[in-house]
């Protein structure tokens, strides 16, 4: 039984790199299976994207569009698109990860499909580097938290007076049972 592959392709807002994402696509899919699909399934994408994938599959007819009207994130997306593919192996290419030809090619030398086989969904996993970026964010929103310590502070007394007890003439806050 010849192989037959669905690639699904979940896409938020990728205009701009839709057209190359597919085009590298179709240069190297050919030579796995003369059998395949792509399915575009736009995640409520809010620029062009939708035109472009639709330009797409009107030049190309082995493109499906898929859309949801407003995002519901990647994996809904994904799911969207393995549940209505058509081959006997589905590949499911997250947004954000580079096209990995080799594992595309071992994908179709390892599974070997019956007549009776179910769709095999597949998904690259593969660790991302640290953005260190968000160090820096999250430093910077300390920082910001610290700032807040000194200063007066408007806090409403209503919900306080059940979880604190007054000594003196300062007031430390004490954790009681009913404070959850």
């Amino acid at each position: 039984m010849d192989r037959s592959l669905s690639l699904v392709l979940p896409i938020h807002n990728a205009q701009y790199s839709l057209v190359g994402r597919v085009r590298r696509l179709l240069e190297f899919l050919p030579e796995l299976t003369s059998q395949f699909e792509i399915l575009i399934v736009d995640d409520g994408s809010t620029d062009q994207t939708d035109e472009v994938a639709h330009e797409l599959a009107l030049q190309y007819p082995k493109i499906r569009v898929l859309n949801h009207p407003q995002r519901l994130g990647e994996s809904v997306a994904a799911q969207t698109g393995v549940r209505l593919a058509t081959g006997n192996i589905v590949y499911v290419q997250p947004e954000n990860d580079p096209i990995r030809e080799n594992e595309l090619r071992q994908l179709m030398n390892v599974t070997a499909p019956t007549k009776n086989d179910t769709p095999i969904a597949v998904e690259q996993l593969q660790p991302r580097p640290f953005d260190s970026s968000l160090v820096q964010r999250l430093t910077q929103w300390g920082a910001e938290l610290r700032r807040v310590h000194g200063g007066s502070k408007e806090i409403k007394p209503s919900p306080l007076k059940s979880t604190i007890d007054a000594d003196g003439f300062t007031i430390p806050a004490r954790r009681k049972r009913s404070f959850l």
